[in-house]
């Protein structure tokens, strides 16, 4: 449903069929109608309009935010927190390095690194790609992906190949996006069983050809605004023509 609606496909309909499927949860229902009625248009409009981000941006953001909150909350200076420049100075100096030096390579050979306090390791995305395919199995509605922490236990993740789907992780009921559900998507589209671009690519498919469209009166940023438009469809074109001539069931 939130797929279809975010690529511009469904309308109010799709709730409505949305409230039938779930009649029998009265809890859900209730709120539903509660919170989310009086706000459907507003939400359509926004989802159809504006931008949305690739996992991969939502991955590095979230734990990026993360990794901010963790690293402020354990100073042990409290002093920091009775000015905002100092808080600001903080944040943009020593808390914000070390974030990005997890990103280098070489980072093991700075002494100061092997603080623990400092180690973040992988975001979600980059650990769905060290997931190996054989660790994930699609059964109906459902896929289930063997933990790599402990292979005995395997998470379930509903609604597979969704840009909204869940998983039963403990990371995923926080509401975080977690590796499984990653996973799951890249399988499911290179397995081919998901024929639909993702939502922020067909968001972004749409910007380049308003662009073409409508360009900016401004010739200069007009000029910039076309070209790179036009490169970046030429370059999406041959995947997306690939992609819809590959028979269905294959």
């Amino acid at each position: 449903m939130a797929d279809n609606i975010c690529s511009g496909n469904g309308a109010v309909s799709l709730f409505e069929g949305f409230m039938d499927a779930f009649v029998d949860a009265s809890d859900l229902v209730d709120y539903f109608k509660a919170v989310w009625y009086p706000r459907i248009g507003v939400w359509i409009a926004a989802s159809k309009t504006l931008p949305l981000a690739s996992h991969e941006t939502c991955a590095a953001m979230e734990f990026y935010h993360r990794q901010l909150k963790l690293r402020l909350l354990n100073e042990k200076d409290t002093e920091v927190y009775r000015r905002a420049d100092w808080l600001v100075h903080k944040l943009g100096t020593k808390v914000h390095a070390y974030f990005w030096l997890d990103e280098y390579s070489e980072k093991e050979h700075f002494a100061r690194y092997k603080k623990e306090e400092w180690k973040s390791g992988l975001n979600s995305w980059r650990k769905s790609l060290t997931i190996p395919d054989s660790d994930v199995s699609i059964e109906g509605r459902c896929a289930k992906v063997t933990s790599q922490l402990d292979r005995d236990k395997v998470h379930v993740v509903w609604n597979p190949g969704s840009q909204f789907a869940l998983c039963d992780c403990s990371w995923s009921e926080m509401g975080n996006l977690c590796e499984h559900v990653l996973k799951v998507m890249k399988v499911c589209r290179d397995k081919g069983s998901n024929d639909e671009m993702s939502v922020s690519m067909s968001k972004f498919r749409r910007a380049l050809i308003g662009t073409l469209h409508y360009p900016p009166h401004d010739s200069l940023a007009r000029d910039h605004a076309v070209s790179l438009a036009l490169f970046v469809q030429m370059q999406l074109s041959p995947a997306i023509s690939s992609k819809e001539q590959v028979p269905s069931g294959v």
